[in-house]
């Protein structure tokens, strides 16, 4: 019998991790591990003496969803979990989607991930999920079943952690925004595949509109997305390279008068200058087995 266990990085979102945790009950899945990132909003209080049955990693610091989804992703290796469901906190998931999502890597062996639809509440796929295949013109009707992509983003994964323990955990350079990305491209250069299975869908609450409303996550995907770049597995960009081109986008979105365009690119400039020491060691890691994992025995 395969093992499988939820996985939820929370963060200051309590009244949806409570129906994210209360949807996986429903769907009979016993088996739930929270990682709280230093949530300030009740969300620890309520972790230690409400939901029975929960393992629970508390940080005292804000380390960041890949720092957090890799503690869990090292417990449930140590353990002998078969598969691990890391889920957002703004998830809900239900029974049908499970064996949908397992079903996919009894039919490819070489699937590292797959990911059901995202839909909102009202049944539309959600935006930032939809965007994201538009932008990599990925077709989905919902007939279609597994169909293998480049990249979808961690909402949620069902991740099979045998596959894990070759290609590693999250890249922790990425704080939040990014590591999803890097982590396709390097499944992907290790001979593995991503996949979305459209006969399944998960509710995942996020509210509708482009990042760039956001000035904060605004800076913090683009920087991101740079630093993806430098970090590209098979065809990484020069760093400098993408140093210049961000000068050039900083002065072109000057002269046009978008200044909240050119804080954006400035702000991703000075965050690859600051990182630009640590790049070169990271791209080395990155490539070794089990990269960014501890999993020695506790």
């Amino acid at each position: 019998m395969k093992k499988l266990r939820v996985a939820i990085v929370s963060h200051n979102g309590l009244s949806f991790l409570k129906d994210c945790i209360e949807s996986v009950r429903k769907a009979g899945i016993t088996d739930i591990m929270v990682s709280d990132n230093a949530s300030k909003d009740g969300t620890k209080d309520w972790l230690l003496e409400t939901p029975r049955g929960v393992k629970l990693i508390i940080s005292y610091g804000n380390k960041g969803f890949g720092v957090a989804a890799n503690q869990m992703i090292e417990e449930a290796i140590r353990q002998n979990i078969n598969y691990l469901f890391l889920l957002n906190q703004d998830t809900e998931i239900n029974a049908d989607m499970i064996s949908e999502l397992i079903a996919c890597f009894i039919e490819n062996p070489r699937l590292a991930l797959v990911s059901p639809l995202h839909k909102t509440a009202n049944g539309n796929l959600e935006y930032e999920f939809k965007k994201n295949c538009d932008r990599l013109n990925i077709s989905l009707t919902e007939d279609q079943g597994l169909i293998e992509v480049p990249f979808v983003n961690a909402a949620c994964w069902l991740m099979n952690l045998k596959a894990v323990k070759e290609i590693g955990g999250f890249n922790p350079i990425f704080f939040m925004y990014g590591e999803d990305l890097n982590y396709c491209q390097r499944a992907i250069h290790q001979g593995y595949k991503i996949g979305i299975s459209t006969k399944a869908s998960v509710i995942h609450n996020k509210p509708e509109g482009d990042y760039q409303s956001n000035l904060t996550k605004w800076g913090r995907v683009t920087s991101s997305f740079c630093l993806t770049k430098c970090l590209h597995p098979e065809h990484p960009e020069n760093i400098t390279s993408v140093l210049f081109s961000l000068i050039k986008s900083i002065l072109v979105a000057t002269i046009r008068g978008k200044f909240r365009e050119g804080f954006v690119y400035g702000y991703s400039f000075f965050r690859l200058i600051y990182l630009w020491p640590v790049i070169a060691g990271n791209r080395k890691v990155m490539m070794n087995q089990g990269a960014f994992l501890d999993l020695k025995e506790s």
